[in-house]
């Protein structure tokens, strides 16, 4: 995984076959747009960008991303795999930007702010940020109920115990009896 940030005058970016072919790994972009406009295409497809979106692009794909003002972004390159493990679906929707949805997307745009940012993390920290990153991604590029499904699916026994535990920390009600009754 890797986290930038930058800001520039207009230009466009184009990732041509050519520029995949010589790379070894398959990863996603994740960009917030912080200011300007971004238009990003695809595979035919087309998705802009405006301050305060948050878009997803698939770097073992052709794709042009074109700023025709000045941009400052924050962007996230995330292993392909681990994208595809909690969100099968962008194999067949590389692009797109993510649904503004009142609680998700603000947690989504922080924790790219904070992985981006140029403060130095433990690794610890910014394991478990990447693995929130991939969930809020997972959860925030879901379409209808059968992606929403096999989201959930995605998700192993062990996974679900340990995200209920740490949402429930402070919880006094806590107890193995709790976990049990959520994970029947």
């Amino acid at each position: 995984m890797r986290f930038a940030t930058f800001t520039s005058t207009a230009h466009r970016i184009v990732r041509e076959a050519s520029h995949i072919a010589r790379s070894s790994h398959e990863h996603y972009l994740i960009s917030l747009q912080r200011s300007g406009i971004g238009r990003m295409q695809q595979a035919g497809e087309v998705c802009e960008l405006q301050a305060g979106d948050i878009g997803i692009v698939d770097g073992a794909r052709p794709f042009s991303v074109t700023f025709p003002q000045s941009v400052d972004r924050a962007i996230a390159v995330i292993p392909s795999a681990m994208m595809h493990r909690r969100a099968p679906w962008l194999r067949e929707r590389p692009i797109g930007r993510m649904a503004r949805e009142p609680d998700l997307h603000p947690m989504l745009r922080m924790t790219i702010e904070r992985l981006a940012s140029p403060v130095g993390r433990p690794a610890a920290e910014v394991e478990l940020l990447a693995d929130n990153l991939c969930n809020l991604v997972a959860l925030l590029t879901v379409h209808d109920e059968r992606e929403r499904k096999a989201a959930q699916a995605q998700l192993s026994d062990l996974e679900r115990m340990l995200a209920f535990t740490r949402r429930h920390l402070a919880d006094p009600r806590l107890s193995p009896q709790m976990l049990a009754h959520h994970m029947q």
